[in-house]
């Protein structure tokens, strides 16, 4: 059985084109409407829960070889309601709204199932991963009702483990370097992105991207890091070159973007060049800015590097879910009581950031469109924005106090960092739940 998913904006234009295919008709979910209108009406009822969420809507294709349809057309499509079902609530959809429907325009037995991400109690799912959950899932469903396992034709465009990787990951149970970059490029490819928005998620993700370009200007290759390992696109498959990633995953580029591509890689070499390893308690133990407010938001404890406290430390950091935000930057108010709520925030942000260093033990990191660097020798923390370059630099002494060297922060920076922090305390609190 073969699986794809598509997320967007309106409900109304999805089911529009699902159920205006000739010959399509609803077989089951969990709504009542029976047309594009009463279907809209009624998913407007929990989108109301969430009015700013912006990605709503989830729809899903999932389809079996044309020998695979049972030959009473009632049983056929009461299998494929219990396909759904179980699919729905394997990958987060439990108590959500959610049709399906039928299409009979193609040789191939398949559905269409529209729903929406927002649940009844105003929750969202979360949609981290969720190709490779979706891939899960099919899998296990394949066995239940005994369908042809169906791999995706991306699969015969990347290139097969080594002997000693597949030894290496059936051993110890670590996949080698090229599977995991391989399994985040399938996962960033997934929405049929542009080619910078593809770098930015990879970015995100914590691989670093490079391009090669030839003296005319052209684009001619593309290359992925990972934990200090690299790899060019050919190394991992046909559909990871720079050309592959149009052809094999619906990347669409062009050639006016050139010199954003060089920016964003170009500033990872930067980050790259400047940066020191950590070592022991390296980042200061204290947070003591220097100025008219003085806020103890860091204390040992929290810098506190010994091995069980490092232990604990997880690259999940890295997974924090991206929120699409429409708003443009706009300054923070320079008012004489907004300087002061400034200064505040601007500690919490600093902790925010060396807590995010401590986490992965690292002198780097990447939160968001964030990297994060810390400079050993000189004690300097940097955040740079990948679209603006560097929006804060302080400048720390040996007893933890700081000088703020450079600071472009906007309200949706400020914005951000609290959410990352609340993430990662949840994470945490998870974590030690489990």
């Amino acid at each position: 059985m073969i699986g794809k998913q598509i997320k967007g904006r309106g409900f109304r234009d999805c089911l529009d084109y699902v159920l205006g295919k000739k010959g399509a008709y609803i077989i089951g979910g969990t709504m009542c409407g029976q047309t594009p209108e009463a279907l809209s009406t009624e998913f407007a009822i929990t989108r109301q829960l969430k009015p700013h969420l912006k990605i709503a809507v989830f729809h899903a294709t999932l389809s079996v070889h044309a020998k695979e349809k049972l030959n009473s057309d009632t049983e056929n499509d009461r299998r494929w309601c219990s396909v759904a079902d179980d699919y729905m609530k394997a990958i987060g959809f439990d108590n959500n709204q959610y049709v399906v429907a039928k299409h009979t325009d193609t040789e191939h037995d398949h559905i269409h199932i529209v729903g929406s991400r927002i649940r009844f109690d105003g929750t969202v799912v979360n949609d981290s991963w969720d190709y490779y959950k979706s891939q899960e899932v099919i899998r296990s469903l394949e066995t239940k009702y005994s369908l042809e396992t169906t791999a995706p034709s991306w699969e015969s465009e990347k290139r097969a483990q080594t002997t000693a990787e597949y030894r290496k990951n059936r051993d110890s149970g670590q996949k080698s370097v090229r599977v995991q970059l391989q399994s985040l490029i399938d996962e960033c490819v997934a929405s049929r992105s542009t080619m910078p928005e593809l770098i930015k998620r990879l970015q995100y993700e914590g691989v670093e991207v490079q391009i090669r370009m030839t003296r005319t200007g052209s684009i001619k290759g593309i290359s992925y890091e990972l934990n200090d390992i690299a790899f060019n696109g050919t190394q991992l498959g046909k559909a990871y070159t720079f050309h592959g990633l149009q052809k094999y995953r619906g990347i669409s580029y062009d050639s006016e973007d050139n010199e954003l591509l060089k920016m964003l890689t170009q500033q990872q070499e930067v980050i790259a060049e400047s940066s020191e390893l950590l070592t022991g308690k390296s980042l200061p133990e204290t947070n003591r800015h220097r100025d008219a407010l003085t806020v103890d938001l860091i204390t040992s404890d929290t810098f506190d590097s010994d091995d069980s406290n490092l232990s604990k430390a997880t690259p999940e950091v890295r997974s924090l879910s991206l929120q699409p935000k429409p708003n443009p930057y706009k300054p923070t108010e320079q008012t004489s009581e907004a300087k002061v709520e400034q200064s505040s925030q601007i500690d919490t942000i600093i902790a925010i950031a060396l807590d995010a260093l401590i986490a992965v033990s690292s002198d780097r990191q990447t939160l968001g469109q964030y990297n994060i660097l810390w400079n050993q020798p000189q004690l300097n923390l940097s955040i740079r924005a990948i679209d603006r370059g560097e929006i804060l630099k302080a400048a720390f002494t040996v007893d933890g106090t700081y000088q703020l060297n450079a600071c472009q922060l906007t309200e949706l920076d400020i914005e951000n960092f609290q959410a990352f922090s609340k993430q990662q305390q949840q994470r945490q609190i998870q974590l030690e739940l489990d």
